[in-house]
């Protein structure tokens, strides 16, 4: 029989000062002390399927929801001594947790996992890795999910071929546009999710108690410019290897990128050319009633003019709008009744078959003079500015 017990605390007064005690989770106890909420566990971590996101929240490979909560696990406390292990993951499952932070993992041996013996950081040190699977077979086997941390505090090394590498620091920021350092962390990314866990005869890749991969940690170009980080200035060689300004090559080719990285996804921006189109009258007809313009075309041709082509149904003595003008140029084609169109002060009536332009900036209105409802189609032509000295996207749509 299972005990619950509920802790309740009653407070009188609140002193004005708190005598804080240090809370010690002592793991090397042993099983069975009477507050042990292992049993709320589901081992073994991922017996139910892969991690994914439904709903906007965490389910299980059977859909059901999931709730993680974890401890963070930096440095050593990602790979304790194989004695002590199993013992240290029975304690965080007796406190609950069912996830743990492999944090600070990238870093090199003793503290991580990358081998100190070599002058290059793309190669693991084969004892920690090895402490390191045993540990997560011991979590898995409790039903503790493991999140797995890519990049967090990787120091490159003279052999990786990366240019100023005593002064990267961490080589924050730098990470998300170097083409060499993206490369050097895809390897890594390989390397360790592709790496067959012996203990559970699997690859992290393909094992679903890794619920999380974190790419990238605490890594920003918007934190590093607030933080006035892109200084260029790097750190001075033979100085404390962590958080460091970005250095000077590093700087530069981020100044240069920024502006052709706005200038691309402008481009993006720009929509496709007008594909081709048939519009049957009969189709058109069909909407027209109740409504008194109907869209036909509205977008650019291959090589950015802007065309948009609407048909107008306007009743007898009223009219579409105000005179007025605009950088645009406009056709009228007349379908059906008559309209007298006024063009820089020259009027015209226009009946079935008329046609007529309006050139850039040039004030104009027309009015339906006839007894029946007039129809016309207009091509307005050009976006709204002056095309020749701006040759650029529509930004704003229009309509007449």
């Amino acid at each position: 029989m299972r005990v619950v017990i509920l802790l309740v605390l009653c407070v009188t007064a609140w002193p004005q000062t708190l005598d804080l005690k240090p809370f010690e989770m002592i793991w090397r106890v042993d099983a069975g002390v009477e507050a042990d909420m292992s049993f709320l566990l589901d081992a073994p971590a991922g017996r139910h399927g892969f991690v994914r996101v439904e709903g906007g929240h965490l389910v299980r490979g059977d859909g059901q929801r999931l709730r993680l909560g974890g401890v963070n696990l930096p440095l050593q406390s990602n790979r304790p001594a194989k004695q002590d292990a199993a013992a240290y993951a029975a304690h965080l499952a007796r406190f609950g947790v069912n996830c743990g932070r492999i944090h600070y993992f990238d870093w090199r041996a003793p503290r991580g996992i990358i081998d100190a013996r070599l002058p290059n950081s793309r190669t693991f040190d084969a004892e920690q890795l090895d402490r390191f699977d045993y540990f997560f077979a011991e979590l898995k086997k409790r039903g503790i999910y493991v999140d797995l941390n890519l990049n967090v505090g990787r120091i490159f090394e003279k052999d990786d071929g990366v240019r100023e590498y005593d002064l990267l620091g961490f080589a924050k920021a730098v990470t998300l546009f170097d083409e060499r350092i993206i490369e050097l962390e895809k390897e890594y990314a390989r390397m360790l999710l592709g790496h067959r866990n012996p203990y559970t005869n699997t690859q992290y890749r393909n094992d679903p108690a890794v619920a999380i991969v974190e790419i990238v940690n605490g890594n920003s170009i918007l934190i590093y410019w607030t933080a006035g980080k892109l200084s260029g200035k790097g750190l001075s060689p033979g100085t404390d290897k962590t958080w460091a300004d970005t250095p000077p090559s590093y700087e530069r080719d981020l100044s240069l990128l920024l502006p052709l990285m706005a200038a691309v996804k402008e481009a993006a921006q720009i929509p496709p050319p007008l594909p081709s189109k048939f519009d049957r009258f009969e189709d058109r007809a069909a909407h027209l009633p109740g409504s008194p313009m109907h869209p036909i075309l509205n977008g650019e041709t291959h090589t950015g003019f802007v065309i948009e082509v609407h048909e107008t149904e306007l009743p007898a003595s009223e009219v579409p709008h105000s005179p007025h003008s605009h950088v645009h140029e406009e056709i009228i084609l007349m379908r059906e009744g008559t309209m007298e169109v006024t063009i820089a002060g020259k009027s015209e009536r226009m009946g079935p078959g008329s046609v007529a332009y309006v050139a850039s900036g040039e004030y104009h209105g027309w009015r339906n003079v006839g007894n029946t409802t007039a129809r016309y189609v207009l091509v307005a032509l050009g976006p709204d500015y002056k095309y020749r000295q701006d040759p650029r996207s529509l930004k704003n749509r229009y309509s007449t």
